[in-house]
């Protein structure tokens, strides 16, 4: 059953606000560049090449921690930022299924099922508290990645045949999420302000030729720049 805008479990999901307050033209960034920044971690965490769920250390390649049977065929991972936290949405047979981990023991710590369709992308803030979900038949959710309660439905329509990336700004305040157009060669970016639910910005995207529905994000440290991936690098002014 698809949960409409603003029901939750507990009554406290309020829904956003679906016109932006600002709206961005298609590519129109202030910035350019070729430049491809790299983030380098001490671990590194895998479960698409097996049905075993691991933690590497990225400089000795050596297993950290496993565990087995806890993996899948297409499962998909979101780690916070501080090191604290995993989320692993399952495989083919549990994709409606979010797992949550301690990300340095590997120790389980909760497991949402409450999703009524596929879970397409996954992020957790930076300190691990709370966990962003999108699906096509639940929309764009926050949930509280302690509890496992349902903090908030964004007004954010979900495609069913591809959702990209989804991520949270440094300081937690914005939420984006790139949605597939269903026109070949275009999407949508829409950034949301994690609290109140309001539909912030919505960024029109489009390419010359199809590279694909997963347009790569990442918010530069001090939140004010959305960074695009794909054919080229852009980076978009949030202010």
């Amino acid at each position: 059953m698809v949960r409409p805008l603003g029901d939750s479990a507990n009554g406290t999901s309020q829904p956003g606000n679906r016109l932006p307050k600002r709206r961005l033209p298609a590519n129109r960034p202030v910035v350019w560049t070729g430049l491809v920044a790299l983030i380098v971690l001490r671990c590194a965490c895998s479960s698409r090449a097996s049905t075993n769920l691991g933690c590497y250390d990225t400089r000795s390649g050596k297993p950290m921690w496993m565990r087995h049977k806890e993996g899948g065929v297409r499962s998909m991972i979101a780690v916070s930022p501080d090191g604290t936290r995993l989320a692993v949405r399952g495989g083919f047979a549990n994709d409606r299924n979010v797992r949550l981990y301690d990300a340095v023991s590997g120790n389980p710590l909760r497991q949402l099922d409450r999703h009524a369709g596929a879970v397409l992308a996954l992020a957790l803030s930076s300190d691990g508290r709370l966990l962003a979900t999108a699906s096509a038949a639940d929309g764009l959710q926050l949930w509280d990645a302690g509890t496992g309660g349902l903090l908030k439905d964004y007004a954010c329509q979900v495609s069913s045949w591809s959702t990209g990336e989804l991520v949270f700004s440094p300081d937690d305040r914005w939420l984006a999420i790139f949605v597939d157009s269903s026109q070949i060669g275009g999407g949508r970016i829409d950034v949301f302000h994690v609290d109140s639910g309001e539909l912030e910005w919505e960024i029109q995207i489009k390419w010359d030729e199809p590279n694909g529905s997963r347009i790569p994000l990442a918010f530069a440290p001090d939140g004010k720049r959305l960074y695009t991936g794909g054919r080229r690098l852009e980076a978009w002014p949030l202010k």
